[in-house]
């Protein structure tokens, strides 16, 4: 409490939930003193007595490091104008302080993608005390999800939330002890490594009727340097499909032996048809605008936003990448 008492946020506000407490009534805090506090109805007592915009949960055996921790983030999360951020760890064990950086990505965010990847493998992502989150994320969390542990509630968040960024500054220290141990990794059901199957359950929901066509239309995207790839997909393809399937091959430019390869590559194909497509000079010149100059991809990897434009005669297609192995019908796809 003397930590949180110290922060040096104008107008802060302090929710102490605990059974009992001994406190010292000087310090400014709102109590509620339930009978029993499990992290579920933990959250739904922040949720319903929490006044300010943002939201950070500590528990009692940790503690803020410095005294600027809360404004540093929040000043820090205002400027990349984000409603969740994941502050680095620090672990105080027999005296001694660990620190733990986070992960470092291009974009400094945490995604729908690299969550799951992170909770793996950053003990920061695997509870929700070096976090900082907006009360109205929390209360669409909880309206939507039943929430158990830590792990869920920055899983959930992220998944919910408008943007996540990595905060450069230490909001916490976890003081481990015997019986106050970091939490480890825990695989839930629900877990996903991308949103794609809340958009497919949507579908499924809404009054959408499957209609599987006969031929599937298929696109991927080549350079010169992905052809030696293309063989792999589109034998896996061949071999595993119970429907006949055209491959539209997009690209901006490739050389008359790349060309020669794919007519080769098509000729050895039953099921599978392969159509180059090229990229129309309008549609090229708008993705070579992009800067390419902290990205690790080429440029291609872009081309999959003008499917559309480069595709107009088709009614819907399916992308896959170019590396790629399928071992199964596209149908369920």
């Amino acid at each position: 409490m003397e930590s949180v008492a110290k922060q040096t946020l104008v107008d802060k506000e302090i929710l102490l939930i605990s059974p009992k407490t001994e406190l010292d009534a000087a310090v400014d805090m709102h109590l509620v003193q339930p009978a029993t506090v499990s992290f579920s109805q933990l959250l739904r007592l922040v949720a319903k007595y929490a006044q300010r915009e943002f939201i950070s949960i500590l528990e009692a055996e940790n503690f803020y490091l410095n005294e600027q921790a809360l404004a540093k983030n929040l000043a820090d999360l205002a400027t990349n104008k984000a409603d969740l951020g994941v502050a680095p760890l620090v672990v105080l064990d027999q005296g001694i302080f660990y620190f733990k950086t986070n992960p470092t990505n291009v974009h400094k965010l945490v995604t729908t993608n690299n969550i799951i990847p992170y909770m793996r493998l950053f003990e920061a992502f695997r509870y929700v005390q070096g976090s900082l989150f907006s009360r109205k994320l929390l209360v669409d969390v909880l309206a939507e999800q039943a929430v158990k542990t830590e792990q869920q509630l920055l899983y959930y968040l992220v998944h919910t939330c408008q943007k996540a960024a990595l905060l450069p500054e230490t909001l916490c220290c976890f003081v481990l002890t015997e019986g106050h141990q970091l939490p480890v990794f825990k695989w839930k059901e629900d877990y996903q490594y991308s949103n794609a199957q809340s958009f497919v359950q949507a579908i499924k929901q809404s009054d959408y009727h499957e209609e599987i066509p006969d031929r599937i239309q298929l696109t991927i995207w080549v350079d010169d340097g992905l052809i030696l790839h293309l063989e792999a997909l589109v034998h896996s393809l061949d071999k595993n499909t119970d429907t006949p399937i055209d491959i539209y091959i997009i690209y901006a430019s490739l050389t008359a032996e790349s060309i020669s390869r794919v007519k080769f590559i098509n000729d050895k194909l039953e099921a599978v048809t392969l159509i180059l497509r090229p990229i129309p000079k309008e549609s090229r010149q708008f993705i070579e605008n992009i800067n390419m100059d902290k990205a690790r991809l080429p440029i291609g990897t872009y081309f999959r936003i003008i499917v559309s434009e480069v595709l107009i005669d088709l009614e819907r297609v399916i992308y896959l990448d170019t590396d790629m192995v399928v071992n199964a019908s596209l149908k369920p796809l």
